[in-house]
């Protein structure tokens, strides 16, 4: 049976709650020193009185933080944001609501060129969205050299299907069910074994 590429066979969209809380942690050690010096600004005898430039300043100082918390927070949680979709050659992953945006880190597979697919799990440093899913392996003094994945990817959670193509490439799809995303392709493209 052929199918189109337009026809699509399977599609989610999953949120990770893990960014939204890696990212409110962010938020506060980001905004928490410009409400500070907001205060400083603001109050009477809290710096030399410098005349209107202060109240520029206060006014200036307390507009970044408004503007992080209702516009451009909201903004960057929206990237966490995951779809897969399988069409009837294709399997496609973007991060975002826009596919077509630079921002959307869109991948595109044909389904003929995957040959096996396996199960992983993915390290708390992905799964938590604190490194790029393209870092393999992480280091620090600390910790010294941690291997976090065996391919790149894109991850939402601690669950993945590892995909491997005829190349001999592999690149991890982070899905909360792996199970249902291997029916698919492998109803899609009988050829795909599953190990």
């Amino acid at each position: 049976m052929h199918m189109l590429d337009s026809q699509v066979i399977y599609q989610k969209k999953t949120w990770n709650p893990r960014g939204l809380g890696c990212g409110i942690v962010l938020l506060v050690f980001f905004c928490a020193p410009w409400f500070f010096v907001y205060q400083v600004l603001s109050t009477e005898g809290g710096v030399p009185d410098l005349g209107w430039w202060r109240w520029l300043a206060a006014a200036v100082m307390g507009f970044f933080p408004l503007f992080v918390c209702t516009i451009a927070f909201p903004l960057w949680f929206l990237v966490w944001r995951r779809t897969i979709r399988v069409t009837g050659t294709h399997l496609e992953i973007w991060r975002g609501p826009f596919k077509n945006l630079g921002i959307s880190q869109k991948f595109r597979f044909r389904l003929d060129k995957i040959k096996t697919m396996k199960q992983v799990g993915v390290d708390s440093l992905h799964s938590w969205e604190m490194i790029n899913g393209n870092t393999t392996v992480y280091s620090s003094k600390s910790m010294g050299v941690r291997e976090l994945a065996s391919s790149p990817g894109l991850y939402c959670g601690p669950h993945a299907l590892q995909l491997t193509g005829t190349d001999g490439q592999s690149f991890n799809v982070g899905t909360p069910d792996p199970d249902a995303l291997a029916a698919v392709l492998m109803k899609a493209r009988p050829g795909i074994t599953l190990e």
